[in-house]
Formats: structure tokens, C-alpha cells, sequence
């Protein structure tokens, strides 16, 4: 499991094992009755299903991970983990000296699930010396990572982070994507903690050709002001329509608008 750890520290151990017995529920309801399902330690299970062919196996361990995604509710707590699973096939496993068979099949087991956290958590990893993630667990990841992203708004939690630069440009790199259609646009409730370190993420993305916007449409609510415009390397102000509504009649709004667009345009 991911994050594990982080709940026993916050919640308790007591409640930390509510979540475990929940999700060796889910997993209960996930396993044929004939497989073999079992708690190694901490956070750690295995499953051992008996007959199946590769796509079986990929099946059985993202039903694991979109399982491990619903949120657990103990103690009428809401808490998130999630579970990044590794899968090896049992004819492709040499015996090793002073190792059963099985003693082998975790131990690549484990290496593929270490693969899978490395990669980001929350997916699949096949332990065959050439594949990578499963496509179908990651790309259930991204959507429910996205969609957490919105809703507790965490755009911020990237800009503070040191992978966010040298990821992207990977990512364009290994697809031959340009970097000129790329726009990264941060809202102005995005609570920004470490702006400094955020003004060095954008500013090494504008440079590498992203356009950086901000869109202004709750403002006065949010961590940003107009100093803000004025310290981010912009190359977009998206004003929100209440903003310009009743910029003809309003001077307020009239006066909102000019100096945003000026703030943007001294940084650009």
C-alpha cells in the first residue's frame, strides 16, 4: 500500500489497522476462490493465482489498484491511500540455489512492485526484464489523480516540487511533443507556500518555450495578488468574466483589468 505510514502517524495505529483489514476485504472480493491471498507484514500482501495466463494476472492487479483508490471511511474519517502492485509469472522464474520456488516468485514480486512505486505509485509493474507499467492502471491513475487535483486543489504541491521541470521535459522528449502548444496555468486561489521556489519551476518551463497563464476568477479569495502578476514569469492573464462584466460602467473593474494586463505584460 501507499501512504500507509502516513496514516498510522496522523491517525493512529488503530485506526491504521482498520484500513488494513478493509483493504484485505476488498482483496477478498477481488481473488478466484481458489487463489491464495496473504498478508506478508505491515502494509504488504500477496496473491497467488493459481492457472492463469498474463492478461488474467494484469486483470486481477488493476482491479487491486482501482480498489485501493476508494477512499477507506474509519472512525468517520475519510482517508486515501492507494496500492502499487508488481506481477511475475511463475514460468519465467529460474530456481535459485537455497530458494523454493515460491521464496523466488515474491522476491521478483517485490523488485516489480519497488518498479512500480519508483514510477509514480498507483499502477502496475510486470517483472520481465522488458515491460513497464501497465498502461491500463496508469492511465487509471492520471484520471483519478487528476480529478483529486481539482477537487483539493493541490496545482501548488507540483510547483514546490524539484521533478516537475526535468519530468516534463522528459515527457516531451520521449513523445516528440514541442513545447510550444504546452500552456501550464495556475489559478489565483492556488495556494502557492514557497513562492520563490515556485517563480524557478515556471521560469525554467517559459524558458524551455511552455507559456505560463494565470486565471483570475475568484479574485480576493485566494493566496495571489497583483504583486504576484508582477513576480511570476507570465506570458497569460485570464481575467474571470465577473471581472469584466461591468468593466464599461464599473471603474473598479476597469482599473482590475488594466493593471493585471500591465503587471502581465512587464513580466512577458
Amino acid at each position: 500500500m501507499d501512504g500507509f505510514k502516513a496514516v498510522n502517524d496522523t491517525v493512529g495505529h488503530q485506526i491504521g489497522d482498520e484500513v488494513l483489514i478493509g483493504f484485505a476485504d476488498r482483496l477478498r472480493h477481488i481473488v478466484r476462490p481458489g487463489d491464495v491471498l496473504a498478508r506478508l507484514g505491515g502494509d504488504e500482501f500477496a496473491v497467488l493465482p493459481a492457472n492463469v495466463h498474463e492478461a488474467q494476472a494484469l486483470a486481477i492487479a488493476n482491479r487491486v489498484v482501482l480498489s485501493a483508490s476508494v477512499p477507506f471511511v474509519c472512525d468517520g474519517q475519510l482517508l486515501r491511500v492507494s496500492a502499487s502492485v508488481g506481477i511475475v509469472m511463475a514460468g519465467e522464474v529460474a530456481v535459485a540455489r537455497g530458494l523454493s520456488g515460491l521464496d523466488v516468485l515474491l522476491r521478483q514480486a517485490d523488485g516489480a512492485m519497488i518498479r512500480a512505486k519508483q514510477a509514480g505509485k498507483r499502477q502496475v509493474s510486470r517483472r520481465n526484464g522488458h515491460g513497464g507499467a501497465a498502461p491500463i492502471a496508469r492511465n487509471a491513475r492520471i484520471h483519478r489523480r487528476l480529478t483529486d487535483a481539482f477537487e483539493t486543489r493541490v496545482l501548488a504541491l507540483q510547483l514546490a516540487a524539484r521533478t516537475i521541470v526535468p519530468d516534463v521535459r522528459t515527457a516531451l522528449g520521449e513523445h516528440g511533443i514541442p513545447a510550444g502548444p504546452l500552456q501550464v496555468e495556475i489559478t489565483e486561489g492556488a495556494a502557492i507556500s514557497d513562492l520563490r521556489r515556485a517563480i524557478g519551476q515556471l521560469r525554467e518551463q517559459r524558458e524551455m518555450g511552455i507559456s505560463i497563464s494565470i486565471a483570475l476568477d475568484d479574485y480576493g479569495t485566494g493566496y495571489s495578488s497583483l504583486s504576484m502578476l508582477r513576480d511570476l514569469p507570465l506570458n497569460i492573464v485570464k481575467i474571470g468574466k465577473i471581472f469584466i462584466d461591468g468593466i464599461d460602467a464599473s471603474p473598479a473593474a476597469a482599473d482590475l483589468a488594466l493593471n493585471s494586463g500591465r503587471r502581465a505584460n512587464e513580466t512577458s
